[in-house]
């Protein structure tokens, strides 16, 4: 902005000077005057010799005059021509100014839209990165949701599961303790009390059983001390063979071993 406002002081200043030049030539081209000739015409007879001698002063002045003239229009003329190239390097000046001026206002222009376009650019890059952060939040919140419900629908699985797991061992648990009851109520109808063993006395038999409720084997796990009592509880364990067996693999293996507690006078 600096370098423009002098630029145009320049121009302005150059155009006065200019104006100026050409105002003083052209009064000086007008006030050009040619020295004047005095001819003396009077005739006397006696004053001849004074008339030649005039006439000659006369035409040394006309001469003089002459070359004093063509002096002062050659200087006049040398006055104008220099006028003239001062005119024409204050036109060229003026010009080179008026060009110089047009370059400074191009390459403002030119840097303006570079400005501008690096502008247009900068803004173009943060609306796409507010875009990518957008897109990316929006990816964020989809892969949580979904994160969510993937874990709202796991945990609905594991709460079923849970349930079906609880009631099948309740359900488990009730049939073992159906099984065992049906065991210890065929046992109870085999089984010989007698008098002749203390009532505390007791003892604790393993009985090991077949998929068809047969017995594979019989171990005394607790003897009362007495092998007699122990002997007679086993065959009375016998004797209630074959078991009633579920069908049911994991109940089987559930039942397949059962421990039985005998005392003297109760099961």
């Amino acid at each position: 902005m600096h370098a423009f406002r002098l630029s145009k002081s320049l121009i302005l200043s150059i155009t006065l000077h200019v104006m100026f030049f050409a105002a003083l030539f052209t009064t000086m081209a007008f006030e050009v005057k040619q020295p004047p000739i005095i001819i003396n015409l009077a005739k006397n007879p006696g004053n001849d010799k004074k008339i030649v001698q005039a006439a000659l002063i006369d035409k040394r002045a006309v001469d003089l005059a002459n070359q004093r003239r063509v002096a002062e229009e050659k200087l006049q003329q040398e006055k104008i021509l220099e006028q003239q190239r001062i005119v024409e390097l204050a036109q060229q000046e003026a010009e080179r100014a008026k060009q110089a001026l047009e370059l400074a206002a191009a390459l403002k222009a030119q840097q303006q839209a570079m400005l501008e376009q690096v502008k247009q650019e900068k803004a173009k890059k943060i609306q796409e990165q507010a875009k990518l952060e957008q897109q990316l939040q929006m990816k964020q919140q989809i892969a949580q949701q979904q994160h969510l419900v993937k874990q709202q629908k796991a945990a609905a699985l594991k709460a079923q599961h849970d349930r079906i797991v609880a009631e099948h061992h309740t359900m488990l648990e009730d049939e073992i303790e159906r099984y065992r009851a049906e065991f210890a109520a065929a046992i109870e109808e085999n089984r010989v009390l007698s008098a002749v063993f203390a009532k505390n006395i007791r003892c604790k038999l393993k009985i090991m059983l077949m998929p068809d409720g047969s017995i594979l084997n019989i171990k005394v796990l607790e003897s009362s001390g007495n092998v007699a009592y122990d002997e007679m509880s086993a065959k009375a364990v016998y004797k209630s063979a074959p078991f009633p067996m579920p069908q049911d693999q994991e109940l089987y293996k559930q039942l397949r071993e059962v421990i039985l507690s005998f005392k003297n006078g109760e099961q």
